[in-house]
């Protein structure tokens, strides 16, 4: 009789492989959120570093010339910033290019704001209660070296 299975052959019964699924469907379930939490999470934080960044080659503008820089677009303010020792990010966390927009003074830009529209990619709702940590939709504002909405 060779198409019997010996008793010393040993495998994994149907019961055995279903609760091994069911494991891992369960830590999926667990697991897969709190992963995606963790990516959004760095690319705001990494968001709000990047503007820092723009924020402070701003302000040394400023005190180089007495006025902001006066780029239509966050390409055209990356090339008047080229001088400075760092590099200018242009796109926020999500790929999603930053909103720069300045008004005119007299002799020049005297006000600047950035802007990254957050995980929607669309204009609003800025975080105006400041510090909702998981709104990831929520823009990020900076504004004159200050932070107007920001994430904590």
């Amino acid at each position: 009789m060779g198409s019997r299975r010996s008793r010393t052959s040993r495998g994994f019964t149907l019961i055995e492989l279903l609760v091994v699924v069911a494991i891992l469907g369960i830590l999926s379930v667990i697991v897969v959120p709190k992963l995606i939490e963790a990516f959004n999470r760095s690319k705001q934080r990494a968001t709000g570093a990047d503007m820092r960044t723009i924020s402070i080659g701003l302000e040394a503008y400023l005190v180089d010339f007495s006025f902001y820089p006066a780029a239509a677009n966050i390409q055209e303010l990356k090339v008047e910033l080229q001088s400075y020792p760092f590099t200018v990010p242009t796109e926020d966390g999500w790929l999603t290019p930053y909103n720069y927009t300045h008004t005119n003074g007299s002799s020049g830009p005297r006000t600047y704001s950035v802007e990254s529209y957050g995980r929607d990619k669309a204009d609003g709702p800025a975080n105006l209660s400041k510090g909702q940590l998981f709104a990831y939709d929520n823009d990020i504002i900076v504004s004159n070296g200050t932070f107007t909405a920001w994430v904590e």
